[in-house]
């Protein structure tokens, strides 16, 4: 059987879908209601990125996780009858954003050609005393040490990456109290 593959005809060159997909293809033949179908499972699949991870119990409280191909050992607090084995997950939260804004920000000083000599992103975060124990707040401090470092460009750097890039700051504004300050070293 052959199958005659044309263009979409029916979203505009300057669309959303053309300028991020390029042409969209599908079956002339097909009825309306099914190539319309096939259209919104890729729109799904391209425009609703999906990520999982996988954990598993190794014993008393030490479980193993793995992202990315990369294993990652969680436990309790040393001194609570538990090995200390590795991190507690609450503090993982606050690596997630240190780690998503660092790399934002680092990748944007870059573009804009400010050399940093160091850097350092420290997240101290409240939590409440009644269980669920859950973030209320986060503050970043953005730590710098360099020559004639342009604050205007440190800010927005920032700025760019907590309002328009980092997908774990988006997350959390919507959850709890985010802050931020900057220190030159």
């Amino acid at each position: 059987m052959i199958i005659k593959i044309l263009t979409v005809r029916h979203f505009p060159k300057d669309s959303f879908l053309n300028k991020k997909y390029g042409y969209l293809v599908y079956n002339n033949n097909l009825n309306k209601f099914i190539r319309n179908y096939i259209l919104l499972f890729i729109f799904h699949n391209h425009l609703f990125m999906k990520d999982s991870i996988r954990i598993d119990w190794k014993q008393d409280m030490v479980f193993e996780a793995e992202v990315d191909g990369f294993r990652i050992i969680l436990d309790t607090k040393k001194g609570e009858g538990e090995k200390g084995a590795g991190p507690r997950p609450k503090p993982l939260a606050m690596v997630s954003l240190a780690g998503c804004t660092a790399m934002d920000v680092i990748s944007i000083l870059k573009k804009m050609k400010v050399d940093v000599d160091e850097f350092t992103v420290t997240v101290e975060g409240t939590l409440t005393d009644e269980h669920p124990k859950k973030f209320t707040a986060m503050h970043i401090v953005y730590s710098f040490r360099g020559k004639d470092l342009p604050t205007d460009k440190l800010e927005r750097a920032i700025q760019l990456s907590l309002e328009k890039y980092c997908g774990i700051s988006a997350t959390y504004k919507n959850a709890l109290h985010l802050t931020h300050e900057i220190k030159l070293l």
